[in-house]
């Protein structure tokens, strides 16, 4: 890891142990604990979703194998499957 990764790696981990612990206990007193619970699962399957957006699809979207369409290159096909 580079150096400015890690210190982006290490600042998020600050800020969210700062914030997190006022943010959730705001949270609770607002809607109490069981909506509490609830804003956090939706908001870790968002997060998960747009993490699989950006690092997973692109990745599957480059290895994805061309297709071609050669008349010329025929081969022996099974019967009922042309």
């Amino acid at each position: 890891m580079t150096d400015k990764a890690s210190a982006l790696a290490n600042m998020a981990f600050a800020i969210g142990s700062m914030f997190g612990p006022i943010i959730g206990g705001q949270l609770t007193d607002l809607y109490g604990y069981r909506k509490t619970c609830d804003i956090i699962c939706i908001s870790a399957i968002v997060a998960a979703c747009i993490n699989f957006l950006i690092v997973f699809v692109p990745d599957l979207i480059r290895r994805r194998p061309e297709v071609t369409n050669d008349e010329d290159d025929e081969e022996e096909t099974p019967i009922g499957y042309k």
